[in-house]
């Protein structure tokens, strides 16, 4: 692989790109991300890791290289060449290229008979979720490349990144703690989503610099025909969301509102502990917009939140979010 392999698949040409390039070309075997790093750091002492990370990230999403990950969790690099298999070696965490055509044809037709159809956000209706609760955050944690911050937990981690370095939007404000009742349920309503989108690298210039991923959540701008309503009662929480015309054809609203319920039932305890205990949270998301011609568009939506929790006078938690957004298109 070589610099007009960068300018094949799209790619300029700098020179944190030709450094891990050449750190890929000249280490024997499979390399870790540190091998990488400390190789480059003989020559280029000033390139930062985060900028490493990001270059290797950038190619695999080009197809230049792949990542080989181990039972210890360990992840490994090579240079996209002829399809093989590895063999690995637990103890020693060796990996052997193995090459065999035969293996090869087995195995793309048992894929081809078996293929798993693309994730897709409509999806989400359909993943087993935490206490009847819909949750784009772990419905995201089945995706390859992402982790889990834990069983229940809306945490995630992409790719051996910190979970404080993914930047999360809602219509493109930034929202820093996206997660209800210690992170077991996340600030975002599926009710009021219109889609996701997640780049676990390669990340666009205009979401800044983040080392691990950037999710941009949207929401629903609204039916501006017709006036539709819709809700639920969970075991835990009910929502409720209306949307329609301002006027019709031009401008349209949606607003959608969550809340949980869990501290009725605490009134019903016969301990006086108990009884004037909290344990609730609550989401509002609105959003409304106008059209002026076909070429001005007008959007604003806010998103606002509170969890409050406490037992007795021994603790309370009380916090919440809000967001705020005016876009002119």
């Amino acid at each position: 692989m070589d610099t007009n392999d960068l300018v094949k698949h799209g790619l300029k040409i700098t020179p944190q790109r030709i450094a891990v390039l050449d750190a890929m070309e000249a280490i024997d075997g499979h390399p870790t991300a540190e091998n990488i790093i400390d190789f480059i750091r003989r020559n280029h002492p000033n390139i930062a890791v985060g900028t490493v990370y990001k270059t290797l990230e950038t190619f695999i999403d080009k197809g230049l290289i792949i990542k080989v990950k181990t039972d210890k969790d360990v992840m490994r690099y090579e240079i996209v060449a002829q399809n093989h298999h590895h063999l690995y070696c637990a103890e020693s965490e060796r990996i052997e290229d193995f090459y065999d055509d035969e293996i090869n044809a087995l195995l793309s037709n048992y894929f081809a008979k078996k293929k798993i159809p693309n994730f897709t956000i409509e999806e989400i209706k359909n993943v087993p979720v935490l206490f009847g609760e819909r949750d784009i955050l772990k419905t995201i944690q089945m995706l390859p490349g992402v982790g889990k911050g834990g069983e229940g937990s809306s945490n995630f981690y992409v790719r051996g990144g910190g979970g404080d370095q993914n930047l999360i939007l809602l219509d493109e404000a930034t929202v820093y703690n996206a997660s209800h009742l210690l992170g077991f349920f996340s600030t975002f309503n599926s009710d009021a989503i219109k889609d996701v989108e997640l780049f676990k690298g390669g990340i666009p210039a205009q979401y800044g610099g983040r080392i691990s991923s950037v999710m941009d959540i949207h929401m629903i701008d609204g039916n501006n025909k017709n006036f539709a309503a819709e809700g639920g009662i969970g075991l835990i929480a009910s929502r409720l969301k209306l949307e329609g015309p301002i006027e019709k054809d031009k401008s349209s609203f949606m607003i959608s509102g969550r809340r949980t319920y869990a501290d009725v039932f605490l009134k019903a305890s016969s301990n006086e502990t108990v009884k004037d205990s909290k344990l609730y949270f609550y989401d509002l998301n609105a959003k409304i917009n106008y059209r002026f011609n076909e070429r001005n568009t007008l959007y604003a939506s806010g998103y606002f939140g509170k969890d409050d929790l406490g037992y007795g006078d021994l603790f309370s938690f009380d916090w919440g979010n809000a967001t705020a957004t005016v876009r002119w298109n």
